[in-house]
């Protein structure tokens, strides 16, 4: 190692670097796709996006206290000033927060107090230059995707695929370099590539999910393996032969590409809420309903996937459900008839219910008095 490199860094070669001459990496897939950094971001900007998914203050305090340690390298690119960083975007941040308390203030980050004759060490910092992403990307996936500082889904699957997209690397090379199964891989790819080709067609974007719900990217790429869902988008039924593409949803299916992510994720432009709440049983509910096709009129007419499960229920297990489930909310009327305080409409509803619990006893005693009866 070097003590101070002067420009270029050589490549593949660990040094010691001006930290002034390092940037962001504003592709960051994190940053990028769930906190909206778009490229041109300021620092201000980028950290602030970084404070809600890797908030540097945590480590501020810890260079506070202990002073700069460079261990592990900061991944870095390009053949002068300014250096992208591929990896250690966070000890940047915590680094020009420290050397610049007025970038910390604008960024609402509270800087410790730190004594005038202590050297943190933050003059330089040590840097590993790489001359193309690719020689990057096994340890920086394998750290992100299956490490110990994992990104969520959507980070990983466009990680994932940047990578393929090159074309001379297979998925299962892929996910033997990232340490990750070659399942869960294709799964990530495959899912992406349909959530671009939704934003291409203009049926769907990240930014117009419902404003309330974090992006489960999970719930589109498990519902691309469920036969129901492939063939109500024009697919062939078996996810294992699905080849990893460029737009693989049909042309003539935009409007059912455009259904799928709005139940899967509503729309704040149109003030829907998603009709999948969690992913077991919610997907597998939908993909059952998109195989009827009552029931797929009903949630299109409706939107709403309970009602349109309801169709594929037997009649004999509905009435079971809702006869449990009736005398399980009596019960708690039950108990707390104490606090009733002669209220006339909640009486008539007393009243009503006891109706139609004779009604229904009625209906049931000949069945149950005499169970072997001629239709």
């Amino acid at each position: 190692m070097c003590a101070q490199c002067v420009d270029p860094i050589p490549p593949h070669q660990a040094c010691l670097i001006d930290p002034d001459k390092l940037i962001f990496d504003l592709d960051n897939p994190r940053l990028s796709l769930q906190y909206e950094v778009s490229p041109g971001a300021s620092e201000k900007d980028f950290i602030l996006a970084l404070k809600k998914s890797a908030d540097p203050s945590e480590l501020v305090l810890s260079i506070a206290a202990n002073g700069y340690l460079a261990i592990e390298p900061m991944v870095v690119m390009g053949k002068g000033p300014n250096y992208k960083v591929l990896e250690g975007n966070r000890r940047l941040a915590a680094i020009k927060l420290l050397r610049n308390p007025a970038l910390a203030e604008e960024c609402r980050i509270q800087l410790p107090e730190i004594p005038a004759h202590k050297d943190l060490g933050l003059d330089e910092v040590l840097v590993f230059r790489v001359t193309t992403e690719d020689e990057a990307r096994a340890f920086i996936g394998f750290k992100h995707i299956n490490g110990p500082h994992k990104w969520d889904a959507v980070a990983k699957a466009k990680y994932a695929a940047d990578w393929f997209d090159q074309g001379n690397i297979s998925v299962e090379e892929i996910s033997n370099r990232i340490g990750d199964s070659f399942d869960t891989v294709r799964k990530l790819l495959y899912g992406w590539k349909v959530l671009q080709q939704a934003k291409i067609l203009g049926v769907f974007e990240m930014e117009d999910r419902h404003p309330t719900r974090k992006f489960h990217f999970s719930h589109l790429y498990v519902a691309l393996t469920r036969s129901q869902v492939r063939e109500y988008l024009g697919l062939s039924p078996s996810f294992t032969q699905a080849e990893i593409k460029d737009n693989p949803i049909p042309d003539d299916k935009k409007t059912e590409l455009g259904n799928l992510c709005n139940w899967l994720y509503g729309s704040k432009k149109d003030n829907l809420k998603p009709l999948v709440v969690s992913q077991n049983p919610d997907v597998k509910n939908l993909a059952n309903v998109l195989a009827d096709k009552k029931a797929l009129s009903l949630l299109e007419t409706e939107r709403d996937l309970s009602l349109a499960i309801s169709v594929l229920t037997p009649d004999d297990v509905l009435f079971m459900k809702a006869l449990y489930k009736a005398e399980s909310e009596a019960k708690k009327a039950s108990a707390h008839v104490h606090t009733y305080d002669g209220t006339q409409s909640l009486y008539d509803t007393a009243l009503n219910l006891r109706n139609i619990a004779t009604s229904i006893c009625t209906n049931m005693k000949f069945k149950h008095d005499d169970p072997v009866q001629e239709d």
